[in-house]
């Protein structure tokens, strides 16, 4: 909300440029807009009226008749006007609701990395040594770092998703873990309905949840009528992407791990989201660059990733958690000198 300095909106067939403003100032100027066009609208139907009833009246009567039939004219013109003058109407947009599905109940340390060091998939040298991080219920985590650290190969090694060079992942027996990834759209099955896949994978964890459930969530974000039906692989990007949130929000689990959620989602479904995420009560571990997303979810816990190390603090997010390049300079000095002084150099979050 607070990057953006020009915006260009999609609505009724029409891309509406706003110029040199932010997004807060660009809601403003909408309703502005629109305002006036309503205006624009009521007026021009108060007109036809008026032009409508003379019409009725004076018709018939041969000293009105060419004032009527110049009338009808105006009429003619005027509906032209009106009509485009409605299609700058943008319709009131339901905006979505999100909730995830209650958490199952779990120990009191659902997952943890000992010892762990994690190199990317497709790498030959480990990028993370050494990595400690126990996920305790209700832990609210977001992890930072410059781009390349490792950040996002952390959540796949915590996720089960690739294999530790050294050390070991614990999980207790009634983990139930969701993942909602930058990168999830894309693996979806491309020649399944979107309906369809839903139901399917949320019914392998909750067998009772209906096609009604399924539907009314997809509706909730835009993928309505024949759009839920369609095939995965003939929706945009943006559509795939809420297919997988629907099915994500509806998965029963008390560890989700978010990886760059906010990519391919726009802001009334991130608003969502956020919300959903606000009244969850299970662990929630994040990595974002989005400075606004993460400051939402409150942090109970904050970790830092850099130089193949990572740690982490029992803390709220700080300004100093970010910088403009993100480069980790300011972000290190702050939690090596935090977790000296609170921990005595020993992350605050590694198992004993």
């Amino acid at each position: 909300r607070r990057a953006a300095d020009s915006i260009a909106e999609v609505a009724g067939g029409r891309l509406e440029l706003y110029k040199s403003c932010s997004f807060d100032k660009f809601l403003e100027e909408r309703e502005e807009r629109q305002a006036r066009v309503r205006a624009t609208v009521e007026a021009q139907e108060r007109e036809r009226k008026r032009m409508q009833n003379f019409i009725d009246r004076m018709g018939a009567k041969a000293s009105k008749a060419t004032q009527a039939k110049d009338r009808e004219g105006k009429l003619r013109r005027l509906a032209v006007e009106q009509a485009a003058a409605k299609a700058l109407l943008i319709g009131e947009q339901r905006k979505p609701t999100l909730a995830l599905a209650r958490p199952p109940s779990c120990g009191m340390a659902p997952l943890a990395l000992r010892g762990a060091n994690i190199r990317h998939p497709l790498g030959s040298a480990d990028i993370i040594s050494g990595a400690q991080l126990e996920v305790l219920a209700g832990m609210r985590l977001i992890l930072r770092g410059p781009n390349g650290a490792g950040k996002s190969t952390i959540l796949k090694a915590l996720s089960g998703q690739i294999p530790l060079g050294e050390g070991q992942r614990f999980e207790d027996d009634r983990l139930e873990l969701g993942v909602f990834a930058q990168d999830l759209a894309q693996d979806l099955p491309q020649g399944m309905g979107a309906c369809e896949y839903v139901a399917e994978t949320v019914r392998a964890a909750d067998p009772s949840i209906t096609e009604e459930q399924c539907r009314t969530i997809m509706g909730t974000l835009g993928l309505v009528g024949e759009k839920a039906l369609r095939q995965i692989g003939s929706l945009s990007g943006g559509e795939k992407a809420r297919v997988a949130l629907a099915t994500f929000c509806l998965t029963p689990c008390n560890v989700i791990l978010l990886d760059e959620p906010t990519n391919h989602l726009d802001v009334d479904a991130i608003a969502a989201l956020l919300e959903a995420i606000t009244k969850y009560k299970g662990a929630v571990v994040v990595v974002s660059h989005d400075r606004a997303f993460c400051e939402a979810i409150e942090a109970t816990h904050v970790g830092y990733v850099a130089d193949g190390k990572m740690t982490v603090e029992e803390r709220a997010l700080r300004a100093a958690d970010f910088s403009e390049t993100d480069r980790g300079v300011v972000n290190v000095v702050a939690v090596g000198a935090a977790v000296s002084e609170s921990t005595g150099g020993v992350p605050s979050t590694a198992p004993s």
